[in-house]
């Protein structure tokens, strides 16, 4: 009787937080707390990373079916998708030389490097691909020392330099350990070297991060010792000195989360944590939880402010800016069931909003009031199951 009696609570708290699919709503329309409804990304994706070149965005790879709690994806992609953000529209361009996802990507002039990552198998990737913009063609290069050998990296360009550092190896072990590619000494080889920067202080996967004035800022993701709890720690990369600064944290992390920069602040979108209690190192009893909120780091005064709600809580996606436009594309929405079980939806629709508006825009009770429909859904989902097995 107990049992039946929390399941149909659970069923009604799973009502009462639905939250509509920004899908569902035509191109143009406005939303919560200034929003703006893009055209949908063709391909339905999670856990790719966008890159910007020459005001065009492009989209390669990630997840294209809903994940179970676990982070099972059934389905990868190696589509690449570019789009043009005056005229609002996409086109898809040669596909990658594999399926891939959780890998990380930066750009140096208009080369687009794809780096690590994992197959359908779960298996990390080693081979390097690199996508010529002017000759809509890819071209691939294999590191056999094995550096290259890992999922969930960040990767960012200074200069002639491309680096990706963090990331987990196959075992989801985290690594510090930072390499390093000179294009301008490059003699077409591709190969990173290792001990070129000294290891970061932390050891995560799962990061953010962003460029500012020639410096690289790095940001939440997961440590291998607690996935519980994603880590809120910010530290930065002079190239100029060749040393990593740990600089203030914000008031609660996330990992996978959606990460761009405008001027001299990096805007941190949605993100994932958990919820609690949540049993340490893996949180296999536990379940993601969508953030519902945007962040600003000031790189110039080393410090925190909540900007804005997102507009439909996510994870696992990515974000991108033109101009003072923020957006934040694709990702992983709150659980649904579905007829194999529990997972979360893979989403298509892409969300702009200018930044412009000052922090606080928009009614603070709207943030607060997405965050918890968030969480509601996710522990009133967790009580349904805990309580049906």
């Amino acid at each position: 009787m107990r049992r039946l009696l929390l399941s149909v609570l659970a069923l009604i708290a799973l009502a009462l937080c639905y939250v509509p699919r920004a899908k569902a709503l035509p191109d143009g329309t406005i939303i919560q707390d200034g929003w703006l409804v893009r055209a949908d990304m063709p391909t339905a994706r999670s856990d790719f990373i966008p890159v910007v070149v020459n005001n065009q965005l492009y989209v390669a790879g990630g997840c294209t079916s809903p994940q179970l709690i676990n982070g099972t994806c059934f389905t990868i992609t190696n589509v690449l998708e570019q789009y043009d953000f005056a005229s609002n529209k996409w086109a898809t361009m040669a596909p990658m030389p594999r399926d891939r996802t959780r890998y990380a990507a930066t750009a140096y002039q208009d080369l687009i490097f794809i780096l690590g990552g994992r197959d359908i198998n779960d298996k990390t990737v080693q081979e390097v691909d690199v996508y010529s913009i002017t000759n809509n063609s890819w071209s691939t290069y294999f590191q056999a020392d094995g550096l290259m050998t890992f999922s969930d990296p960040l990767a960012f360009t200074i200069g002639s330099k491309i680096y990706v550092t963090g990331g987990y190896d196959d075992q989801y072990h985290t690594r510090s350990a930072t390499f390093v590619l000179d294009m301008a000494n490059n003699n077409n080889n591709f190969k990173f070297l290792q001990g070129v920067v000294p290891d970061r202080h932390f050891a995560f996967g799962d990061i953010g991060g962003a460029v500012v004035n020639g410096k690289a800022y790095l940001y939440g993701g997961w440590n291998q010792t607690d996935f519980c709890n994603p880590q809120n720690a910010m530290e930065s990369y002079d190239p100029t000195t060749n040393t990593w600064t740990v600089l203030s944290p914000s008031i609660f992390g996330r990992g996978d989360m959606g990460i761009t920069a405008i001027g001299n602040q990096i805007y941190v979108a949605g993100g994932e944590t958990k919820a609690q209690p949540c049993t340490l190192p893996y949180g296999a009893d536990s379940y993601s939880i969508p953030v519902g909120q945007v962040s600003i780091y000031d790189t110039i005064t080393d410090t925190w402010t909540v900007w804005s709600s997102i507009a439909f809580p996510r994870f696992r996606f990515g974000a991108a800016a033109y101009g003072t436009i923020l957006y934040d594309i694709g990702g992983m929405g709150p659980y649904q069931n579905y007829s194999y079980g529990a997972a979360f939806p893979v989403l298509s629709d892409l969300l702009a909003k200018n930044t412009t508006t000052p922090p606080g825009r928009g009614d603070s009770s709207r943030l607060t009031h997405h965050s918890i429909i968030s969480i509601g859904l996710i522990a009133a989902s967790a009580m349904l199951l805990a309580f049906t097995f």
